[in-house]
Parts: structure tokens; sequence; C-alpha cells
């Protein structure tokens, strides 16, 4: 039995696979989840990493919810963000997808060493 978090999580991964617009409620719930619970969106966006090998889906996760997550809640995150960067290479390859240029100067600029550190990563 699915919970109300691992409905959000395929739902949002389909959403983003195929464009349909009755999944479009998982796209506002996690950017709610953003602003108002980042743990729990941090949880979320890591499972949707876990679960999804799609470009599409994960190329939305990192422009999405975690380029949220880190403009808004960076310093928070940012410790755990570069731990992950440098041990799990699908992490890797979201920060890639990440845009820096309006986050706090401190983020952005671990952001943008992260990025070039792993840029050969594909």
């Amino acid at each position: 039995m699915m919970n109300k978090e691992d409905d959000l999580i395929s739902t949002w991964i389909e959403y983003h696979s195929h464009k349909n617009d009755s999944d479009f409620w998982a796209f506002e719930q996690l950017e709610e989840l953003v602003q108002s619970e980042p743990e729990k969106a941090w949880e979320c966006i890591i499972k949707i990493k876990d679960m999804s090998s799609s470009d599409s889906v994960l190329g939305n996760l990192s422009a999405g919810p975690l380029e949220e997550l880190l403009f808004n809640h960076g310093s928070k995150f940012i410790d755990r963000v570069e731990t992950l960067t440098r041990q799990n290479p699908k992490f890797t390859k979201l920060i890639k997808g990440v845009w820096a240029s309006e986050m706090q100067k401190d983020i952005k600029e671990k952001i943008v060493t992260l990025q070039a550190r792993y840029a050969n990563i594909v």
C-alpha cells in the first residue's frame, strides 16, 4: 500500500515522463513542500533521484525542486549536497543541472565549485 509521500513521488515522476495534466498536482505539491517543509522535500528529491533514470525526469528535478530548495534553504542543505555530490554519481549529475546564478553568494560559489570539479562526469 502506498503512502501519500510515495504517491507524490511516483506521480511526480509520471508527470515529468508524460506531462499528463491530471498529474500536475504532484508538481505543485512538491513545489509547496520545498517552501513549507524543506526536509520532506529533500527526502522526496532523493527518492525521485533513486527511482528514476530518465534524463528528462532528472533534468526537471535539478532545475526545479533541487534548485528551488537550494535557493530558499541552501545554508541548511549545502553540506549534504557537497557530500552526496562526492559520493553519488547520479546526484553529481543532478547538481550539474542546477542554475545557481540567483542564489546567495556562498551557496552559489559552492555549487559552481562542485559543478566545475565534476564537469567531466556524464
